[in-house]
């Protein structure tokens, strides 16, 4: 199918969130103390083979908070759970499911619905309005106001001409896309089409079935012409992209690389402006694990004026206290390893404070720092009074 399907069988989990203030309200003061989901306690790792409400299905997976809400896409299940508040204790159980018509199904569809789901990514909300990247189906399912019931149908599909359409993506056009993440700000939309290694922008939130995008970010055109600069322009695979509501960043995972664009690029092919991991813009090579490199980026997350990027490969996290304006800029702080040079998995066992060997997407503000450890089939979510960076 993809590289990406290759994951699947280490437990592979991807979580990030990108999500504006939901219809969920004013924001709970929620967890006084650290909480696990997917596991009993944070010294478990065990596979979760049968679906409930409470477990998840490996693989990969991304969550976002929505207001009071907090939504995960459950990638080898094939659904989103919804928890309307932030979970209060250890392996809590979801109150909705999309794409299932209950919590012990996991069947994707061989004809596809306006209820359905197969290998789900990104999830990004806009007011009332939910997103779902419905990677296997090839689209994006639309909410036009956020579900209250289990296998509630979609208002709107981008990406196919129709809810039951699952046509090939062998064309490089404005509409079609096999979509991995989903994020925006304001009215913009912005979609990481993984399998074109490519960036999607709609410059207001689309309102019509399989509406085009307007700006491409990774090619000259949306025929996939290749950008009139290659080593800054071009992407390889990227897992997500992120904004700030100024500036575009992107996970260019297979260049082991996070490009970021000064503005959101508002013509195609525009070439980034800073490289971060890597010491210029040229092709990959070797280089020393440290908090100035990166292994394989996969998600980030922008709160605050500082900048956190999923060093999957490596087992870590790292955070920028303020966005870097110049290449090769040095993180300052890294969670999941005791300094910036190690990368052991689980080092001294599966704990709190220690990640897997692919770990994949965070969201913080604050109130929470919200960690996905997928190889350990779990998400962590620590009160910020709790300190988990060195």
């Amino acid at each position: 199918m993809k590289i990406k399907l290759t994951y699947l069988f280490l437990a592979h989990f991807v979580l990030f969130f990108s999500c504006q203030k939901g219809p969920g309200g004013t924001v709970s003061s929620g967890v006084s103390q650290p909480v696990v989901l997917g596991q009993i306690d944070f010294n478990s790792n065990v596979l979760n083979a049968v679906p409930t409400a409470s477990n998840n299905g490996g693989g990969e997976f991304k969550l976002v908070r929505c207001g009071n809400r907090l939504l995960l896409g459950d990638y080898r299940f094939h659904r989103v759970l919804i928890w309307n508040s932030i979970p209060l204790v250890n392996n809590q159980s979801a109150d909705l499911v999309l794409g299932q018509s209950d919590f012990v199904s996991k069947t994707c569809l061989t004809s596809p619905t306006s209820k359905s789901l197969c290998f789900p990514g990104g999830l990004y909300c806009s007011g009332s309005k939910l997103f779902v990247a419905d990677y296997g189906n090839r689209r994006i399912l639309v909410w036009n106001t956020f579900p209250t019931q289990n296998y509630q149908s979609a208002d709107l599909v981008l990406g196919q001409p129709s809810f039951t359409s699952l046509d090939a993506i062998d064309n490089m056009v404005a509409t079609t896309i096999q979509p991995w993440h989903i994020t925006g700000f304001d009215q913009k939309l912005i979609v990481t089409d993984y399998g074109k290694s490519r960036i999607l922008i709609w410059n207001s939130l689309p309102t019509a079935i399989n509406q085009a995008a307007d700006v491409v970010v990774g090619a000259s055109d949306f025929l996939g012409a290749l950008p009139s600069d290659l080593n800054a322009g071009k992407l390889s695979n990227p897992y997500e992209s992120q904004t700030d509501g100024i500036r575009l960043f992107v996970a260019d995972s297979n260049n082991g690389r996070v490009l970021l664009w000064n503005n959101i690029p508002l013509t195609n092919g525009e070439p980034a402006d800073v490289v971060i991991g890597r010491p210029d813009f040229l092709p990959p090579s070797s280089y020393p694990v440290d908090s100035r490199t990166l292994g394989q980026p996969t998600s980030l997350f922008v709160y605050n004026g500082m900048l956190y990027v999923n060093d999957t490969s490596r087992a870590r996290i790292l955070r920028w206290n303020s966005i870097p304006t110049s290449n090769y800029t040095p993180a300052d702080a890294v969670f999941g390893q005791s300094d910036f040079t190690s990368t052991g998995a689980n080092t001294g066992g599966v704990s709190m404070y220690r990640l897997s060997a692919v770990t994949e997407g965070l969201w913080v503000d604050d109130q929470y720092t919200i960690v996905g450890d997928p190889a350990n089939n779990r998400v962590l979510i620590f009160p910020t009074s709790t300190p988990i960076f060195n």
